[in-house]
């Protein structure tokens, strides 16, 4: 959720992040200190969820319809299943203390959350052939910004939200100074990509092409989480006419890490080495992460 919320969501949010700390601060809940305050930031994320996508969320009645949106929210942020299951209990948690209305499920696969152990297949990694396959999709269907998006993905290895928010302003700096700056990261921790040939070809043409005069990729009257929404539903809706994977965009994210974890790998310097500088260039902190992208990784 990258959407800058307005004063009135703003004090919505802290209107809920209230009531959720009144529940995980109490010394009564039969929670221990560690589970409050785990608990309790994943509620926060949960309330964020809900002032942004519902007009009037009230805690005493959490919906099944939005467990399963902020399930689905999580996995577009590509957020880890175990992650995802720690914040449902805790929303599930609050429920039950806060003598919720609504009694939420306790199966998570009818929330659509499948369990961990089909987590075990790695995801697909994007071919060059789906890349291109998938390009000329677009550009037939007149979305060639989606194209772009996919391709900046590939050779840059951004996340959609990293993609996504690009502003102008920051790809023509880019361009110039052959570097990109990113700042709406996960985690918020900015990084800077120094850029290639290759790389810089694909921002000028994604720029050249740009939606709107502050955004590349989001128009006038587009707010960014729809934005990214209809990116991602492309790519599922349309998948099946090119390829038999169910590749996703990070799918695209994923073909980075390989190239240059292989290309690295080819030129003769040390492993550890190259996962040091795969995992800076992805915005991971620790190697461990990246390894869950690499096809030659356990």
């Amino acid at each position: 959720m990258t959407e800058k919320l307005s004063n009135n969501k703003i004090k919505k949010l802290h209107n809920l992040n209230r009531q959720t700390d009144r529940i995980f601060k109490s010394k009564n809940n039969g929670l221990s200190f560690e589970s409050n305050q785990r608990y309790r930031e994943a509620m926060h994320k949960f309330n964020k969820y809900l002032v942004t996508y519902f007009k009037n969320p009230t805690l005493k009645r959490i919906t099944h319809r939005q467990l399963k949106g902020f399930i689905k929210d999580q996995k577009m942020d590509n957020l880890n299943i175990k992650t995802i299951k720690t914040n449902i209990t805790a929303v599930k948690t609050f429920n039950r203390i806060n003598q919720g209305e609504v009694e939420l499920y306790n199966d998570n696969k009818k929330y659509s959350l499948e369990n961990r152990d089909n987590f075990t297949k790695k995801p697909p990694v994007a071919s060059r052939k789906e890349l291109g396959d998938y390009s000329r999709l677009c550009i037939d269907n007149n979305k060639e910004h989606y194209a772009h998006l996919a391709q900046i993905q590939y050779h840059l290895g951004l996340r959609v939200k990293e993609a996504i928010t690009l502003k102008t302003a920051q790809v023509r700096e880019a361009l110039y100074h052959q570097q990109l700056e990113l700042n709406q990261t996960k985690g918020g921790k900015a990084r800077i990509l120094e850029l290639n040939a290759q790389q810089l070809e694909t921002l000028k043409k994604a720029y050249e092409n740009r939606l709107s005069d502050n955004n590349v990729f989001v128009k006038s009257n587009q707010l960014t989480h729809q934005a990214r929404r209809q990116y991602i539903d492309h790519l599922r809706n349309h998948r099946e006419k090119f390829t038999q994977s169910k590749i996703t965009p990070h799918s695209f994210r994923r073909a980075f890490a390989n190239n240059e974890y292989n290309k690295r790998i080819f030129s003769g310097i040390e492993r550890m080495q190259v996962l040091v500088e795969v995992s800076k260039a992805m915005g991971h902190e620790r190697g461990e992460v990246t390894r869950l992208y690499l096809r030659e990784e356990s």
